[in-house]
C-alpha cells in the first residue's frame, strides 16, 4: 500500500484528501494485480507527459520549435531535469520589464497601491 494525496479547489478552497492504494511494489506485482495491458497503458501515457514536458521546457527557455526535434533527439526517459521557479519578486519584476518609474507608479495606482 501507498499513500497518495491530492488537492482540488472547490468553491474557490483548496481541498486537500489522502487515501492507500494498492499498485504494487514491483513492477512484477503491478502486472499482477493490473494486468499488463494496464500497466503498459500507465507508462505510455506517463512517457507521453515526460516527453511533453521536455518539449515545453526547450520552448520556455527560448528554443526555436524547429531546433526542437535536434535538442530531443539523445532524449531518455531516466534523464531528469531541475525546474527553477521563480521568487513572487522574479516574477513581479519580470511583469514591469521594460517600463519607466513613472509608468511602474502608475500601475501600482491603479491597482490602489501606493
Amino acid at each position: 500500500m501507498a499513500m497518495f494525496t491530492a488537492n482540488a479547489t472547490v468553491d474557490g478552497e483548496k481541498v486537500s484528501a489522502s487515501a492507500d492504494v494498492n499498485i504494487g511494489e514491483t513492477l512484477e506485482e503491478a502486472v499482477e494485480i493490473y494486468g499488463e495491458a494496464c500497466i503498459w497503458d500507465l507508462y505510455k501515457r506517463g512517457a507521453t507527459l515526460a516527453v511533453q514536458q521536455r518539449i515545453g521546457g526547450h520552448i520556455r527557455s527560448g528554443a526555436d520549435p524547429k531546433d526542437v526535434p535536434k535538442a530531443m533527439a539523445d532524449f531518455r526517459l531516466d534523464q531528469r531535469t531541475t525546474r527553477s521557479k521563480k521568487s513572487v519578486e522574479d516574477k513581479v519584476t519580470s511583469l514591469f520589464e521594460g517600463l519607466d518609474n513613472e509608468q511602474i507608479a502608475q500601475v501600482l495606482k491603479n491597482v490602489g497601491l501606493k
